[in-house]
């Protein structure tokens, strides 16, 4: 198999990492496309790498101890086939990091996936629009649209997700990397191309009205009225972060007044899906707290043993007095960790879990480490936004869902492409200052 055969396969991967209701298949557990194609690609990278040296990773040996945490507790619960799909996903995702560091070993290849990944972010919104846009005008519900307020009419986006706030967790890595792009005007795009970007992706996580998208769009903008008091008040007029201030401000305006003027009161509801205000759902805000505190109960029970990765629902369920023999996979469900630190906690013990938060430490912190070292300002935009965005990525999956979303993991396995390539770089360069200083001297 040939690198240009690879690379496609590798790109499909990351343009389906969010698909939940397309493109799956039960296989015992279910099993997502972008996953199933890195197959072929596993036996032909990782294989031949086992015999001979390869690049490791970011804090690859942390993470790796980590993942034999969760093998080790595999037997601690019942319903132990949950706990090995689990380690099997885990698995998968740790392959998926070494193949993309082994497979973008340089600058040209580096520069062609960050490409490609920002504009999968604005395909997938793409769609996203036409699951709201198209039933306004025909009255034809868009393939895989799951919440319909008024049904063949206005809808939630949730792109291929399983729901709008999956959708918007996605969308917000992407969000974050184009609006620090466009920030420090990052030359691999035009001004025209990032600008485009950013405002399908910005409508399509507004028009999903998931409130944990939202909120991680505020906390970025959040800065700039910061900025602009703080430069106010010292006599000074920043322009930059006024336009931006303006701009968000009559974007909101516009999108309120919008909704209203095609759906009266039912557009005002819209806005507020998901709040539980004048009677709107809650989404199961309340439900997921509560699996939220459950979760860390479990650990409590159970500080040294963890019950690993898949056995953390299971637990949650035992402690709720749900006999064993009525656990099933769409049972557990409900019942994951739903804060992915929590749930890494109750799955790691106290003792299992150093690994983990030495392997957070690495891929946080040290790329934006190496961003400030770098003296290609290019390189320095590129890694610094996507440890950026895996910031913002980490802090929303906080608040809901699974530690093992394949996407979050893709933006991992691109990250640390990205880290190894301008590490290598940095200390070749470093190498050769010193052996000119030896020289001069």
């Amino acid at each position: 198999m040939n690198y240009k055969t690879i690379k496609i396969l590798l790109y499909t991967s990351i343009l389906t990492s969010s698909f939940d209701v397309f493109l799956v298949f039960n296989l015992g557990f279910n099993f997502r496309f972008s996953q199933l194609i890195l197959f072929p690609v596993m036996f032909v990278t990782i294989l031949p790498r086992i015999f001979k040296r390869s690049i490791k990773p970011l804090g690859f040996l942390s993470l790796l101890i980590w993942f034999y945490f969760m093998v080790a507790f595999i037997p601690s619960v019942p319903y132990i086939n949950k706990s090995i799909g689990y380690v099997f996903w885990l698995l998968l995702n740790i392959m998926v990091i070494f193949i993309f560091v082994n497979m973008f070993d340089n600058d040209i290849k580096i520069k062609n996936l960050i490409k490609f990944y920002l504009v999968s972010f604005g395909v997938i919104a793409g769609y996203g629009l036409l699951q709201f846009f198209v039933p306004l005008l025909t009255g034809i519900e868009m393939p895989y649209t799951i919440y319909s307020l008024i049904p063949g009419r206005l809808v939630r986006i949730n792109g291929f997700s399983y729901e709008p706030s999956y959708f918007a967790s996605y969308m917000l890595m992407g969000w974050v990397l184009v609006q620090y792009f466009k920030e420090k005007k990052l030359n691999i795009f035009s001004p025209k191309q990032l600008n485009i970007i950013s405002l399908i992706i910005t409508a399509a996580m507004l028009l999903s009205s998931s409130r944990m998208g939202i909120l991680g769009m505020l906390t970025w903008y959040a800065k700039y009225p910061v900025i602009f008091l703080l430069n106010l008040m010292r006599g000074h007029w920043h322009t930059k972060s006024f336009i931006k201030l303006s701009f968000l401000s009559v974007f909101i305006v516009l999108t309120i007044f919008t909704l209203i003027s095609f759906f009266g009161r039912q557009g005002v509801l819209l806005l507020l899906e998901g709040t539980g205000v004048f009677g709107t759902g809650d989404h199961s805000t309340a439900g997921r707290f509560n699996v939220m505190l459950n979760t860390f109960n479990s650990f409590k029970d159970s500080p040294i043993i963890g019950y690993s990765l898949g056995g953390v629902s299971v637990a949650n369920a035992l402690a709720g007095g749900v006999p064993s023999d009525q656990l099933s996979i769409a049972f557990l469900k409900g019942r994951e960790g739903m804060s992915i630190y929590a749930e890494v906690l109750a799955a790691s013990g106290i003792i299992g879990i150093i690994p983990f938060i030495v392997y957070s430490y690495s891929i946080h912190y040290k790329p934006l480490l190496l961003s400030k070292k770098l003296i290609i300002r290019e390189e320095q935009v590129i890694i610094a936004g996507l440890a950026i965005a895996l910031i913002f990525e980490t802090l929303i999956l906080q608040l809901n869902q699974n530690i093992l979303r394949p996407y979050y993991w893709m933006h991992i396995a691109i990250l640390s492409s990205v880290y190894c390539v301008y590490q290598r770089k940095h200390n070749l360069l470093n190498t050769r200052r010193t052996i000119n200083y030896v020289h001069n001297h």
